[in-house]
This record gives structure tokens, C-alpha cells and sequence, in this order.
């Protein structure tokens, strides 16, 4: 094919005076007119295809420097989850370099929790909250106010086997020292049958009071109470010991972001060295945990 540096055979009056044409038949320049016409066609279509496959992979080159070169270095949780009262907890994800946000959707991560104290939401998110142009974005979750202990994520359990003892007071005298099991306990309204495995010391102190069973759902919380005496204990003597729960006596559900991913809700999160459109890889693999406390 030809390589023009002009406008090809240009007009057909100019065309017949060209030294190689002039002295052709009219019938042979007109074939060799539409011959040039032709090929000068042909190599504009294909100089623009050129152009254009040239500029596909340099923004492919583009969106391949996003894709294989910035990658999340890592996904933590942040701040101090109360079950009772309002706060706010983050996840902080760092990339290897800056990234931006592009887009009117809020991009979050659905975190997984355990539900091992009661909370009623297997999944929530955390919605974005700052960090564009800079390489750690933060997602923010804000839990609500929740005075009876029983929010989507929450910490009212008190797990088999927790020993309440150091939240007890008072004492038996005249029992007879020895271990009791199947123990009821009485004290908060609407629960029935709290039941645990205690021992009496020689002191008339209860030295273990191991949690068995309660038949009644209730979410427990800070300063409940619960009691037993000499008559329920089965020991002999008399007096009364209380319980009075404290935060540290219940269990809180464990948040994780094992398995999450960011949902980008219609958004872009992208290169900052790039433009919208050279996608990232957001994956990331995250043990980080988060333990809801009774506060």
C-alpha cells in the first residue's frame, strides 16, 4: 500500500497533469484515478484504526497499572463498639497508593457478625466516610442508643460456664462448705429458672458461681441483679448472696471481616493516578475482629 503525505490523488483536473498521467489514455487515468483514490482510502481508514488500537492499549497500560499495582494492603476495625451507648466504629482500608471515588453512590463493606451476645443482625454495614485522594479510606458504622442491650449488636449473654463470682456480695453463715449444682437464682422480672453451679467456701462466700442455663430469653445488662440464700443454696444456715452484673460478666458479638468485600453501590473506586475506568481490584484478605462490650 502507498504512504501518502498529501491529500492523495487529489482533484481529477490536477490528476491528469501529473507527469506519470498526462500521457495516458483517458480510460487508464480514470482507472488509475480511482485506483489511488481507493488506496489513499484505504490508508486513512487504516492509519485510524492504528491511532485508535495505539490509544486502546495505552489505556489499557493504564487500567492494568491500577488493576496489578495497587492493591488494599489492609482491612481493620477501629474504635470501641458499646451495645448501650451511641458511638461510632470505623474499618480503615490502605491501599498501596492514593485512590478516589467517583460517583454519587456510597460505596460500604457488609461486615459479618457472630452474634455471640444477642444481637439481632447477622450482617450490617459500614457505610464510606472520608480518606478520597489519599490511600486509607474509612468506613464508619454509628450504633444507636440502645438501653436494653438489645440492638443489632449487642452484649446481654452471660455464656455457660462464665463464673460470676467476683460480681457477688454477701455471705452464708452456718452452711456447710461444699459444692451445689443446679442452684436457682432469682431477681430479674420476667426471667425464670437461672439456674448455676456454685461452690461454698468455708467463709460463707460463694467462691464459683459457674452459669448453667436460663429458661426465660431476657438481654442481660450492666446492674441487674440476681440472688440466692441459704434456703435455695440447700446449705444450711442463713443469709443471702447477690449478684450485681457488670459489664465484664457478659459476652459481646464478635464483628469480622473474614469474607467481606467493598461493595462500591454504583461508584468507582479508583487509581488516583488514573481516571474512572480503570477498575481496581478490591479484594482484600482481613482476619480483623471487633468485640462488642456491655457499656
Amino acid at each position: 500500500m502507498a504512504v501518502y503525505t498529501h491529500d492523495g490523488p487529489g482533484d481529477w483536473r490536477q490528476f491528469i497533469l501529473r507527469e506519470d498521467v498526462k500521457n495516458l489514455p483517458t480510460m487508464e487515468q480514470r482507472s488509475q484515478f480511482l485506483k489511488e483514490s481507493y488506496e489513499f482510502e484505504s490508508f486513512k481508514n487504516a492509519q485510524a484504526f492504528l491511532q485508535s488500537n495505539s490509544l486502546n492499549s495505552l489505556n489499557n497500560q493504564n487500567h492494568q497499572g491500577g488493576n496489578l499495582k495497587n492493591k488494599i494492603l489492609s482491612a481493620t476495625y477501629g474504635g470501641t463498639f458499646t451495645s448501650i451507648s451511641s458511638n461510632t466504629t470505623y474499618i480503615d482500608v490502605t491501599f498501596q497508593e492514593n485512590v478516589s471515588i467517583y460517583g454519587s453512590g456510597v460505596p460500604f463493606i457488609e461486615i459479618v457478625n457472630g452474634q455471640q451476645g444477642g444481637g439481632s443482625l447477622a450482617n450490617f454495614p459500614y457505610a464510606y466516610a472520608s480518606g478520597a485522594d489519599s490511600k486509607t479510606l474509612r468506613f464508619t458504622h454509628v450504633h444507636p442508643e440502645t438501653i436494653n442491650n438489645d440492638g443489632g449488636a449487642a452484649a446481654n449473654v452471660i455464656a455457660v460456664g462464665n463464673d460470676l463470682a467476683g460480681s457477688a456480695t454477701g455471705t452464708i453463715s452456718g452452711g456447710a462448705a461444699a459444692p451445689y449444682n443446679g442452684v436457682p437464682f432469682t431477681g430479674v422480672a420476667g426471667v425464670s429458672d437461672i439456674v448455676a453451679d456454685c461452690i461454698l467456701d468455708g467463709g460463707g462466700v460463694l467462691s464459683s458461681i459457674s452459669f448453667v442455663s436460663q429458661a426465660t430469653a431476657y438481654a442481660f445488662k450492666p446492674g441487674d441483679v440476681l440472688t440466692i440464700d441459704a434456703a435455695a443454696l440447700g446449705s444450711g444456715g442463713t443469709g443471702t448472696i447477690t449478684v450485681t452484673i457488670a459489664a465484664n460478666d457478659l459476652t459481646g458479638d464478635i464483628l469480622t471481616l473474614v469474607g467481606t468485600t467493598i461493595n462500591e453501590n454504583g461508584s468507582e473506586i479508583y487509581n488516583s493516578a488514573n481516571n474512572p475506568g480503570a477498575q481496581l481490584d478490591l479484594s482484600y484478605t482481613s482476619n480483623s475482629t471487633l468485640t462488642v462490650v456491655a457499656s
